[in-house]
């Protein structure tokens, strides 16, 4: 008979599933807006970012900060370091350590990504009517998920 024992504290199992459930929550909010995926994993990633290099090694963290600086896509042609600098010169990469500052930083995002991702979703009255309506990420969704907290 094999015994297995426990791999983990409680604490740390805890911690697993919540992270278990953050990154499904963020698949399937992706799959209806992509823009929440990327504000819950920019969320969940931003107090582990150590320089602008951490951004431009992370493809969804530096399309976060690429939008939410206005940078131009032909931007990422730049060279790297070229690239770090100009991030660094825009944004305090300590000022993601502070989930304050992170909000507004996602919330400015969230602002953009609608701009440059209009969603349409059309209901029956607007249908009937010949009118469409746009969606988007919204500030209201952002602090919701921000202030979900998950635990067994």
């Amino acid at each position: 008979r094999v015994t297995l024992g426990l791999v983990q504290d409680a604490n740390a199992l805890k911690d697993t599933q919540d992270l278990y459930i953050r990154q499904t929550m963020e698949q399937k909010a992706g799959d209806e807006n992509q823009g929440v995926r990327l504000a819950l994993y920019f969320q969940r990633k931003a107090s582990s970012i150590q320089s602008a290099y951490s951004i431009l090694a992370d493809k969804a963290l530096l399309e976060v900060v690429m939008t939410t600086l206005g940078l131009p896509d032909a931007a990422v042609q730049a060279d790297t370091d070229v690239l770090a600098k100009m991030i660094s010169n825009r944004i305090d990469i300590a000022d993601f350590k502070d989930p304050a500052k992170v909000e507004k930083f996602l919330a400015k995002f969230a602002t953009l990504y609608d701009i440059e991702n209009p969603q349409s979703v059309s209901s029956i009255p607007s249908m009937l009517l010949g009118q469409d309506t746009s969606l988007g990420i919204g500030m209201d969704l952002l602090t919701s998920i921000q202030s979900m907290r998950v635990r067994f």
